[in-house]
């Protein structure tokens, strides 16, 4: 409406109308006078006289009904000073509208009491308008208040202040899903805004699980001020990830055979047929063998099956992924030590992110563990600099299938 500017006045007020529909007889005579003052004034011939011609064509044509309409503000403040301060910033506001106002003095009192319904006979100003007039002077919203009752996870997460200075309830969910995007440019705060949702969403019973993907280590002196575990993923430095050492399932062995056939395809090309099933066979061959001696020594033997050695077959591919000052850091350790028994985790990706292999390798791993977690309690996985997470096919698929995964079992996932 007309009024919405009046919301973004930083003061507290009471604006009440009232609209009084009057008969079409009394309706026309006040506009036929008013036809025939304009006419013989000097706007006769321009837009004033076009705009009463065109109301009272609305009114013979029954387009609009008219009737008597009044408009008061009362300003609210402590003391007489912000009062006067009040009146004159809102009326600067309703300036800006092209409505004339003016303050009450001599009518203050029964300015007050037509405010409450029934009290017609106390409008001292009153102005004939027509419905379509005072459709575009009623507000029928308001700023936004979020969802205080009945929330997904019971309470609201958190208060927020709109730019009218009211109460915002945030809550992750839109019904049953609560993934979201913290955008901004560099140095706004994205950070902060996804510690703060953290912080605050251990208000809720039960207390989610929560796990952050930090860059730069922006995030670590807060998840360890909550007493959660911190992890910094480094290059040359075993993370204790051993993905040959997970229990022998069905979902275990279909996620190995995965992650080697990630890490074994060459950059520029793809697996064959024949590749797939060697790594397939492998998997099978290691899962024989007794869980503390699985490690990824093991696999240039088992990789080798019956196809044809060469200088860049799958042993030889899987070479640097052995050696600790390549790429063995990261899955080539003699015992897992991923541990998710604390309520707050934080791994820094910051050093491993250039690399896109090693990057959405760690993640894969990660995401797979986070499955050990997720059984219905409240969980939230935060990924700052997500973009970067991202930035590959393999991952970015994966993980559109984990937002699906996780929303049905009762967690959000947040992108920073």
């Amino acid at each position: 409406g007309m009024l919405d500017g009046l919301l973004q006045v930083n003061h507290e007020f009471i604006l009440t109308q009232s609209f009084t529909i009057a008969d079409k007889p009394i309706a026309q005579e006040r506009i036929t006078r008013l036809q025939r003052q304009i006419q013989a004034s000097d706007e006769a011939g321009s837009s004033v006289e076009k705009d009463i011609d065109y109301a009272l064509n609305s009114l013979m044509n029954q387009e609009a009904v008219f009737g008597f309409h009044h408009l008061t503000l009362l300003c609210l403040s402590r003391d007489l000073q912000g009062v006067s301060k009040s009146v004159s910033e809102l009326g600067a506001c309703l300036t800006d509208m092209n409505i004339n106002w003016l303050r009450e003095d001599v009518n203050l009192e029964a300015g007050f009491c037509a405010q409450l319904p029934g009290n017609r006979s106390y409008i001292a100003r009153k102005a004939m308008l027509s419905s379509a007039n005072f459709s575009g002077l009623s507000s029928m919203h308001n700023f936004a208040t979020g969802q205080i009752d009945g929330t997904h996870w019971g309470l609201p997460i958190t208060i927020l202040e709109t730019t009218s200075q009211t109460p915002y309830w945030f809550n992750f969910h839109q019904r049953d899903i609560g993934h979201f995007l913290v955008t901004g440019p560099t140095g706004s705060g994205k950070t902060v805004v996804l510690s703060f949702l953290m912080a605050q969403a251990m208000r809720i019973s039960p207390r989610p699980r929560c796990v952050y993907f930090d860059y730069m280590r922006g995030a670590e002196l807060f998840i360890r001020a909550l007493g959660g575990r911190y992890e910094v993923m480094e290059p040359m430095q075993a993370t204790g990830f051993a993905p040959l050492q997970l229990e022998d399932t069905a979902e275990n062995r279909t996620f190995l055979e995965g992650l080697l056939r990630y890490i074994l395809t060459p950059d520029d090309g793809s697996l064959d047929v024949a590749e797939m099933r060697v790594i397939n066979t492998a998997v099978d061959k290691v899962y024989k063998i007794p869980r503390q001696q699985r490690t990824f020594e093991l696999l240039p033997e088992v990789l080798r099956g019956s196809l044809t050695p060469g200088m860049n077959d799958l042993a030889a591919r899987i070479e640097p992924w052995l050696d600790p000052g390549d790429k063995g850091w990261l899955f080539n350790n003699p015992v897992d030590l991923v541990d998710f028994s604390k309520p707050v985790v934080g791994f820094d990706m910051t050093k491993i992110l250039a690399d896109k292999k090693l990057r959405s390798a760690a993640l894969l791993y990660i995401f797979h563990r986070l499955e050990e977690i997720i059984d219905g309690t409240p969980l939230l996985m935060f990924l700052d600099e997500g973009w970067k997470l991202l930035d590959d096919e393999v991952f970015a698929a994966f993980i559109n299938e984990t937002l699906k995964t996780i929303r049905r079992r009762n967690g959000v996932v947040g992108f920073g």
